[in-house]
């Protein structure tokens, strides 16, 4: 009996302990994984990981943090919120997890303890600070208080027009429209929140004080065309002298929302898009119904690749809101990316249809045909915008320059030419179309000269851009100025270091300076950046009979098929 229960300890020990290993090594591998969703910005899969994980330790720190961040992103809030308690409890709060409960206060209008929230120290950072404290103040009962800390704080008058845009607004909301109206009349309606939308938000206002000329004059400013929106049925109604409300905001928490829209958009300003999604989800679980807001998602995740979720937020845009087409180009250009061309270019076509007047969405449909390959339907869609900016006595460079290019892919360098020479004289210094113009004349043969001074006008417009520097080195090459152009190419890859052609082309200087062995070097370096196949093939042959013998039977091609 004795020996049976020694083992049978030892059998329970053994069980523990492995059990132990097997928890750990779970624990590893759900931690390891959610980092690697992670840094694919692959929010749902890590999400997942991360809760995989806290089944087996609940109290970890490090996977309760990374759960609550991307619960968040990924919009899973009761899990963030749940997630965000369970790590203040263990005293190990982190800004993200105060953000979040701070949001969820908001959300349910416990603006006292959304107050004191705020007020703890090392949590929150000035800007956000600064621009909630004002409408969580009103939010409290505060009124005077929070509309005198947007106008007269010091913290405030740091931010300058982002603090009065919300001060206007704050106004408005309370009843104050003279001093709303005087209020946003001076402030430049900045990128703190979108112009288009102040303007709605100011004609509302204007409406209130019989002000409906003006407001008609604001609206006419951002309307093209016969546009069905709300933008478009509020000057009608405007014009009309039909009532009109203020109804742009509605609540201290859409004042709350739009401050953290505000500080969420000035991050996606500054590229950073993971940061910039986590605060436009917490403006999303505060206000579901913010358009701009949900473009901000999109884009984000757009830029973080997660395509499938962008297209899924765009569709939340209602079919009458101002930004519907955004939305839709939105979509199109997620659609595209996600590798469904057809499908981008059909949903474009669908939006031009219903919008014969808009020339911006006739461009976007080009651009979208010409990434495509589709020169042919390209070059159509482009006519279209041009006819379009002749009957309006309009000028764009730009529908010019890209029916240029499509032309040129189609072969037609005549028409090709006439569109480059419009373009460049609607905007003679436009860096983009002086370098096509000028490397298309360079790869013709023809206009040397000139095509040097226009890749050389480029370059002094924009001397950092790789491109534009090795188009001057390659056009000096051609002119067989080989030892100007060695220095420009040169540059070209310092700039471009991991470009297969920019590579290539410096190995052919190198070659034609009779540096034989660092041009060899950079055929090497090329064909490692995976170039085109036909141009890995041109290296090879290069690689293996030099670059002389490469020529020579190239022109001896030419000049057979010349003959035939």
């Amino acid at each position: 009996m004795k020996s049976f229960t020694i083992y049978s300890v030892y059998l329970l020990v053994f069980w523990l302990t492995n059990l132990s290993n097997a928890s750990a090594e779970s624990h590893a591998g759900s931690y390891l994984s959610a980092i690697h969703a992670e840094k694919k910005f692959d929010f749902i899969s890590a999400s997942q990981f991360y809760s995989n994980g806290l089944k087996i330790e609940p109290s970890n720190p490090k996977l309760l943090l990374g759960a609550i961040r991307s619960s968040i992103s990924s919009g899973k809030f009761d899990k963030a919120k749940l997630y965000s308690k369970n790590l203040i409890k263990l005293g190990s709060d982190n800004p993200i997890s105060s953000l979040m409960i701070l949001a969820d206060e908001i959300k349910n209008e416990n603006f006292k303890k959304a107050k004191s929230l705020l007020e703890k120290p090392d949590q929150f950072n000035f800007f956000l600070k600064t621009i909630l404290t004002g409408w969580i103040e009103i939010g409290s009962g505060n009124i005077e208080k929070g509309l005198d800390y947007f106008e007269n704080s010091e913290h405030a008058k740091r931010l300058g027009y982002i603090s009065q845009n919300h001060l206007g607004l704050a106004l408005a909301l309370v009843g104050n429209f003279e001093k709303a109206d005087l209020v946003l009349s001076k402030t430049s309606n900045g990128a703190s929140i979108d112009r288009r939308e102040m303007a709605i938000a100011h004609a509302q206002i204007m409406a209130q004080l019989g002000k409906n000329k003006e407001a008609v004059k604001m609206l006419d400013k951002f309307l093209v065309g016969n546009e069905n929106n709300k933008m478009s049925k509020l000057r009608r109604a405007i014009d009309a002298g039909a009532p009109v409300s203020f109804d742009y905001l509605s609540s201290p928490k859409e004042g709350a929302a739009l401050a953290l829209y505000t500080i969420a958009n000035a991050i996606n300003k500054e590229d950073d898009y993971s940061l910039s999604l986590i605060y436009a989800q917490l403006v999303n679980h505060i206000d579901n119904k913010n358009p701009e807001n949900i473009l901000l998602i999109s884009e984000n995740l757009v830029k973080l690749k997660q395509y499938e979720l962008a297209i899924e937020n765009y569709a939340k845009i209602p079919l009458d809101h101002i930004k519907y087409i955004n939305a839709e180009v939105g979509r199109a250009n997620a659609l595209f990316m996600q590798g469904k061309e057809d499908a981008a270019i059909e949903v474009l076509k669908a939006l031009t249809k219903s919008n014969l007047s808009n020339l911006e969405l006739q461009t976007t449909l080009g651009n979208t045909l010409r990434r495509s390959l589709k020169f042919s339907e390209a070059v159509i869609s482009y006519t279209k915008s041009i006819n379009f900016l002749r009957e309006q006595n309009l000028e764009s460079w730009f529908e010019y320059y890209a029916r240029g290019i499509c032309y040129e892919r189609l072969g037609n360098w005549s028409l090709a030419e006439k569109d480059f020479r419009i373009a460049l004289k609607i905007h003679p210094n436009q860096p983009s179309l002086l370098n096509y113009f000028g490397y298309s004349l360079v790869e013709k043969g023809v206009h040397l000269d000139e095509a040097l001074q226009l890749i050389k006008r480029a370059v002094e417009k924009q001397p950092d851009d790789g491109y534009i520097t090795d188009s001057l080195g390659w056009a000096l090459y051609r002119l067989g100025k080989y030892s100007e152009a060695v220095m420009h190419m040169e540059r070209a890859v310092e700039l471009m270091p991991l470009d297969p052609i920019i590579n290539d082309h410096l190995g052919d200087v190198y070659w034609a300076v009779n540096r034989r062995n660092e041009a060899r070097f950079q055929w090497h370096r090329a064909l490692s950046f995976d170039p085109e196949k036909k141009d890995a093939e041109r290296i090879y042959k290069k690689l293996d009979i030099g670059l002389d013998a490469v020529l020579i039977s190239e022109e001896n091609l030419k000049a057979s098929i010349n003959e035939d």
